[in-house]
């Protein structure tokens, strides 16, 4: 699998935004933890892959998000990014999400599922090395549209409440304009 030019700025984008770890880090040995369940919506079980740095500390995180038009996919879709961004000092938890079914909505289900993703890593950040500050999220293609409607939810709930009510009230009206 080619990385997209998409990827590849955001990948470098982000690594500028949150510090890159020294390139002699790229040696550093990959812990990696299958099918954690990070919640259950509506029955469904939603599972992630952990890929985290062996050494203790705390390090920045990427919820990712797989494509597949809604329909396919699963976490595997990074389990080469995964190891590949855990030896050079961040943490990957590429997450599934209820897919869309003929008959059956998909959202707001699927932004749900992600958020819940986001919270559990930052509830259990301790245990997986993860600095609750630095969470970022990723995807391509569905994960990607996935990632750009959770994140200004996410950045809306946790932001807010240190604004002043006026500047609260005029983002509300504009996030809601908007969507």
């Amino acid at each position: 699998m080619v990385p997209s030019r998409m990827t590849i700025l955001f990948l470098v984008s982000f690594f500028f935004a949150v510090g890159a770890y020294p390139a002699h880090s790229q040696n550093i040995e990959v812990d990696v933890k299958k099918g954690v369940e990070f919640a259950v919506h509506d029955g469904v079980r939603l599972l992630g892959d952990l890929y985290a740095p062996k050494p203790p500390g705390k390090y920045p995180a990427i919820v990712a998000m797989h494509g597949g038009g809604w329909q396919i996919g699963d976490p595997s879709a990074y389990q080469y990014w995964g190891p590949y961004l855990a030896r050079r000092g961040y943490v990957l938890f590429a997450v599934t999400y209820r897919l869309s079914k003929p008959g059956q909505k998909t959202y707001p289900e699927a932004v749900y599922d992600v958020r819940a993703a986001v919270q559990f890593l930052k509830h259990h950040a301790a245990e997986f090395k993860v600095d609750p500050e630095r969470v970022a999220l990723m995807g391509d293609s569905a994960g990607a549209h996935l990632a750009s409607l959770v994140g200004p939810s996410l950045w809306r709930i946790l932001m807010l409440p240190s604004m002043s009510s006026s500047t609260m009230t005029f983002f509300a009206w504009t996030l809601s304009s908007i969507w």
